[in-house]
């Protein structure tokens, strides 16, 4: 019974507590979405996906009746081979029996497979495919996402829509600079505004400005051809074009977008080394698992998406995929295996992955198509470095430890030497480990590895761009070592110099073009404890041939709570700041000359968050027209010397010119007040404001003022006895 006033009775008409009326009125229109009212459900509602990814299609099983006897024997096949699936599925029909012709029912000759996740159908599809069951009874096994692509491919042929061409002019405009100064882009406000500069000497130089630009920072392609920003939506690219400065559209002006992807909340993106491709990838979303995705460049098309476990932290390790030198492949790593995709179809490649239990880490070297990988331990098992050949998968090198608790590995640029640092737990203390490294010449036959002994704790290693010394760092806290070894000519593996007392020193920064390093200590989240000391920098000069450590150091400086270090791409400025994603307050940068001088600091930028060099294309010069250059050096010198001194002077000019102007519009500006204050009417007022009294007249005379001045020579203290007076 419904009372009065849209309530009635809970609990039927003899009960006494009003129930309110959840009926919408008549007309009522709701406007809220889903997303806004139950964000934490819709967080957890299927994907448009879900349901197929996990899929996978065994093709090629018998046809027979026996159905019972079939799927056991093919049930103890999933579980060895590719795990127990959620669910499995054996379509059947109807058929006559050989032998008697009753209808009986009999397999089609394929099922469906369920797993859990994407992951370990891919591994299944991965272990069954072409598996022989029998003799005449071969498994074909594919996704069925993969079926269902080739379902939705049209039977007609339509030619595609041809897309006029957009001429954006030289991309690599920036190559053109005449006298090579770098761009860089500052982000500040908390991300809201986004300026990019010119370096030039001696103020920097604004090239653009704009407010909301991007949600996290910016990302440049490796070349420094596109500038990435960040959306709700996914990623935008864009390309310098100052031809565009004066045009009124958001997408053209000094940078003018290119191209845009789709990937919702995305979090992460990286380019590979030959820009044709982009990896994007968002982090997990309530219980839901994070994705990532292959985007192709030139036809911003999607071409292949992962979705990644993220366990129980809830972030995915970046980059979770890694490209070749060639970009002809990349790769991706998963408990037991590491898988390898050929591009451009992003296939996996031989459609099997490279089996590795518990492999730990792995890297491609920079150079070659080869992968470096280990294994832990396990059991009587020795720990295992191994590098092996793309796409042939050929056994390169192996190398057996013993007693380890970790490895790390680090390429030289040139993928002549791999470093393969290898910690081992000191007898009778938990905690503490001792390092080695393992050298490992991988351009000479048989690749010789030479081991060498550190005898400490080494936390950070890094090889010189374009050269063959590794830099480490080793010690305790407070205590740290630094360590330059040096690869001769030879192959033969040798101390430099070893520079101690280095306080809490712990990260490495070398120059693009080598021979200079960046020692410092930085904030960051996870050593909180070495407040006190972040900011503190060494600069290195790697160049001189001496035992004496003094002579390697340039100069000791420091840049408080300084949490990035990042150097120009020609090696001849570094720049450290304090962003606000780590601290909130003392947000600034500095920019310093590769000698330790510093040059610029600016504190004017609210909020700062972000600092990055706009990167150069390589140098097409050969290695032998580079050692000519060197050679030359002195000769190019003295032309940059005129230049710089012709500079200096223009300068100099300049500063004077500016300072003759100012004189003169002083000197204008005097004479038009004086003129003003000399006027028969301004004479007149001041008379009568004076009663009468011409004072102007009376301090136009010659009166002398007589000036003196006193100067204590001495003060004298004497205490005086009261009961004396």
């Amino acid at each position: 019974m419904v009372e009065e006033g849209g309530w009635q009775r809970a609990g039927g008409e003899n009960s006494e507590a009003p129930e309110p009326d959840f009926d919408d009125p008549e007309g009522f229109v709701d406007d809220i979405s889903n997303e806004e009212l139950l964000p934490d459900l819709m967080a957890k509602a299927p994907r448009e996906a879900d349901g197929i990814e996990n899929v996978v299609i065994i093709d090629g099983i018998p046809k027979t009746e026996k159905v019972a006897k079939l799927k056991e024997k093919l049930h103890g096949i999933w579980k060895k081979l590719a795990g127990e699936p959620i669910y499995e599925e054996f379509p059947t029909e109807m058929a006559p029996q050989k032998k008697t012709g009753e209808m009986m029912e009999h397999t089609k000759g394929y099922c469906f497979l369920e797993f859990e996740d994407e992951e370990t159908a891919l591994r299944a599809m991965e272990n069954l495919h072409k598996y022989a069951f029998d003799k005449k009874h071969i498994f074909c096994a594919n996704l069925f996402t993969d079926f269902e692509k080739f379902e939705s491919t049209p039977t007609e042929w339509q030619e595609p829509t041809r897309k006029e061409h957009e001429d954006l002019g030289n991309l690599m405009q920036h190559m053109e600079e005449p006298d090579a100064f770098d761009q860089f882009v500052v982000t500040y406000a908390d991300g809201k505004q986004t300026e990019s500069y010119l370096n030039r000497r001696p103020e920097i130089e604004l090239i653009h400005s704009r407010k909301s630009w991007t949600n996290r920072g910016v990302d440049f392609s490796p070349t420094g051809k596109f500038i990435a920003t960040y959306h709700d939506q996914g990623i935008a690219l864009w390309v310098y074009t100052p031809q565009f400065a004066g045009a009124s559209s958001k997408s053209r002006g000094i940078w003018s977008r290119s191209h845009r992807f789709k990937h919702d909340q995305v979090d992460n993106m990286a380019f590979s080394p030959d820009e044709r491709y982009i990896c994007t990838g968002n982090g997990a979303r309530g219980e839901g698992h994070s994705t990532v995705i292959i985007h192709d460049v030139w036809s911003q098309s999607e071409k292949r998406k992962f979705t990644v476990q993220t366990g129980e932290s809830g972030h995915m390790e970046w980059p979770h995929l890694k490209w070749s030198s060639d970009s002809r492949y990349f790769a991706r790593q998963t408990a037991d295996t590491i898988s390898v995709y050929e591009v451009p179809n992003c296939g996996l490649l031989d459609k099997r992955s490279i089996k590795c239990p518990e492999v730990r880490g792995f890297s491609w070297s920079p150079k070659d198509n080869l992968i470096a990988y280990w294994l832990p331990e396990q059991g009587e098992a020795p720990a295992r470095v191994t590098i092996i050949s793309i796409p042939r998968r050929n056994e390169i090198r192996v190398k057996n430890l013993y007693n380890v608790h970790n490895i790390e590995m680090a390429w030289q640029d040139q993928g002549k030497y791999l470093a393969v640092r290898v910690d081992r737990p000191v007898k009778g203390k938990k905690s503490s480990t001792v390092s080695s490294f393992e050298i490992f010449h991988i351009k000479e036959k048989e690749v010789p590895v030479d081991t060498i002994e550190v005898k400490d704790c080494v936390t950070r290693f890094m090889w010189e761009p374009k050269g063959n010394k590794l830099c480490t760092l080793h010690g305790e806290p407070q205590r740290v070592s630094c360590t330059i070894y040096n690869v001769t000519q030879g192959g033969k593996v040798a101390p430099l110099v070893t520079i101690p007392d280095l306080r809490s020193i712990d990260c490495i920064f070398w120059s693009p073009a080598g021979q200079y390093c960046v020692l410092a200590q930085l904030l960051n989240l996870q050593q909180n404890k070495f407040q006190q000391g972040a900011g503190c920098m060494m600069f290195l000069d790697t160049g001189v041939n001496s035992s004496n450590p003094a002579d390697y150091k340039l100069v000791a400086t420091e840049h408080p709570y300084a949490t990035d270090v990042e150097w120009d791409p020609t090696g001849r400025f570094v720049c450290t700041y304090v962003s606000a994603w780590i601290r909130p307050n003392d947000n600034e940068y500095q920019i310093w000359s590769f000698l330790g001088r510093r040059i610029r600091k600016e504190s004017s930028l609210n909020r700062l968050v972000q600092f990055v060099w706009r990167p150069r294309m390589p140098t097409l010069l050969s290695d032998k027209e580079l050692k000519k250059v060197k050679k030359e050096m002195k000769h190019y010198s003295r032309q940059f010397e005129i230049k710089d001194r012709a500079f200096f002077s223009n300068q100099n000019k300049e500063e004077v010119e500016k300072r003759r102007v100012m004189i003169e519009q002083f000197k204008a500006f005097h004479n038009m007040r004086l003129r003003e204050f000399n006027t028969p009417e301004a004479i007149a007022t001041r008379k009568a404001l004076r009663d009468g009294l011409d004072q102007d007249e009376n301090h136009a005379d010659d009166t002398e003022v007589e000036t003196v001045f006193e100067r204590l020579i001495k003060e004298e203290e004497t205490v005086v006895d009261p009961s004396s007076i």
